[in-house]
């Protein structure tokens, strides 16, 4: 449902792909900041219909390029930036 109709994902080995999961994690894997706050839009949206909610402690956003992100979710910016970058995580 999260992924139905999504074009954005990231292009590893020839395939593109918009997530990982494991037992009850989710990768989610975006190749701008505006196609991953689309996604996460979509998940917390579509598991709101579903009454699950996503877990904000357990929550990071990850970038590798060294810009600062801003992502929202519940009115926080969820960003940590690694390889030479800073960490963010500020509640509003």
């Amino acid at each position: 449902m999260v992924l139905d109709g999504w074009e954005g994902a990231v292009n590893i080995g020839g395939r593109r792909i918009a997530n990982l999961r494991y037992a009850d994690d989710t990768v989610l894997l975006a190749g701008s900041e505006k196609e991953l706050q689309e996604i996460v839009n979509r998940l917390d949206r579509v598991g709101n219909e579903k009454e699950l909610l996503i877990n904000m402690d357990n929550t990071k956003t990850m970038i590798l390029n060294g810009k600062i992100c801003n992502i929202m979710l519940h009115h926080a910016t969820i960003c940590y930036a690694y390889w030479n970058s800073i960490m963010l995580n500020k509640s509003s």
